[in-house]
């Protein structure tokens, strides 16, 4: 891991803002059109509505922060699908020709053992974080919002 590949990797990472349900959280770019992925609690509120039903309330105002500058990005996927909230997912669109962006590996080209880097603004830091470490499991299944049952 060397500071020229870090520094690209900021170019392609973003700190994402939704004030208006006072969430923050990391995304990064997928394409150089301006897709950006993040997870899909990041950019939802939880509510329970007057039947005690759980809702996802989307943010309107979705800023990420790139490199010190700040864009507005807009909601792609669709509010009615269940899929984004099972697997916590999230596309965004920014109006801008990114710097960077990664590419989405195929689930069959990786291994458990790989070493991998994460990079993101955890904690609603100003600077993103970069550690490095090792895939210690890959399984797929369903977000924990799946789990949550009204128990009376």
């Amino acid at each position: 891991m060397n500071t020229g590949m870090i520094n690209k990797w900021k170019l392609a990472t973003g700190k994402i803002i939704c004030p208006d349900i006072g969430k923050a959280g990391s995304g990064f770019f997928i394409n150089d059109r301006g897709f950006f992925i993040t997870n899909n609690h990041v950019v939802t509120k939880m509510n329970i509505d007057e039947t005690e039903a759980i809702r996802l309330d989307y943010s309107r105002q979705i800023f990420i922060k790139i490199a010190g500058n700040t864009y507005r990005a807009s909601l792609v996927i669709d509010e009615n699908s269940d899929r984004p909230v099972v697997y916590d997912y999230a596309i965004l669109r920014l109006n801008v020709t990114p710097n960077a962006y990664f590419d989405i590996a195929n689930l069959s080209e990786i291994s458990q053992g790989e070493e991998v880097v994460a990079i993101g603004y955890p904690l609603d830091f100003d600077e993103p974080i970069v550690s490095k470490g090792v895939i210690s499991a890959i399984i797929s299944r369903p977000s924990h919002i799946n789990a949550l049952h009204r128990i009376e």
